[in-house]
């Protein structure tokens, strides 16, 4: 939940206090509405925005999936040759 409140999707980040609007800025919630924000309410969004907004979304994702194969690597369950 805390991720939620973090993001633009209930307040606009213009009205957030300071401090929200910084962990926002970490919050890849906040990348997900933005880009799906702009083609909704049909704002004139430009296509460099939404590649901004996507392309934070993959880093996210590689950070994530980079973390979760680094875990799953130094497993005790992990065996060699199994995937």
């Amino acid at each position: 939940m805390p991720v939620f409140f973090a993001s633009n999707a209930i307040y606009p980040l213009s009205l957030m206090p300071r401090r929200l609007r910084v962990i926002s800025r970490a919050n890849p919630l906040a990348y997900e509405v933005s880009a799906l924000h702009a083609p909704m309410l049909a704002k004139s969004a430009s296509v460099c925005e939404f590649l901004v907004d996507f392309g934070h979304l993959v880093a996210v994702a590689a950070v994530i999936a980079d973390c979760i194969q680094a875990i799953g690597n130094h497993c005790p369950f992990h065996q060699p040759g199994c995937s």
